[in-house]
């Protein structure tokens, strides 16, 4: 895939930024031959010399290869799982957001250093990657990340 972004420096203070990216992702296997797109903005400021904050949205959009190959489900798959039929088409299929704070240990991130973090997130499967009876009737179209961690910055 590709992966592409422009941050803007110095928007509300001297310090943060303001991301927008795109993740680009395609099949280059052969399984379904789709594709993916993923849109987003990111915004970092720093609270304090130790302490970085990073909030974010996101959404995914995907063709009609991708939902056709993931949320359809054709007449033998019905019959194997008792699902009703179901044709998927492409557009948007996601939207989220992301909160994430991380703490330099030493309380100094200009130095680099061990540092741990923690991440927040939420998102929200829409269109007919909700509708399909794979999330509809067995999962749920919500999705919740929680995350702790320890990092090394040089």
């Amino acid at each position: 895939g590709l992966n592409a972004g422009l941050s803007f420096p110095g928007v509300l203070n001297p310090f943060d930024s303001l991301t927008v990216s795109a993740n680009i992702r395609w099949d280059v296997l052969g399984a379904h031959e789709g594709r993916v797109i993923e849109p987003g903005v990111t915004y970092a400021t720093p609270i304090g010399r130790g302490m970085l904050v990073q909030l974010g949205a996101t959404a995914e959009i995907i063709d009609d290869n991708f939902a056709d190959y993931y949320f359809s489900v054709s007449p033998a798959q019905s019959a194997a799982s008792g699902l009703p039929l179901f044709t998927a088409d492409g557009g948007l299929n996601r939207i989220g957001a992301l909160a994430i704070m991380t703490v330099d240990l030493d309380g100094n991130a200009l130095n680099g250093g061990l540092n741990v973090y923690g991440l927040t997130g939420y998102s929200r499967m829409i269109g007919d990657g909700a509708d399909t009876p794979y999330t509809a009737l067995r999962g749920s179209p919500d999705q919740f990340l929680f995350g702790l961690g320890l990092g090394y910055t040089f």
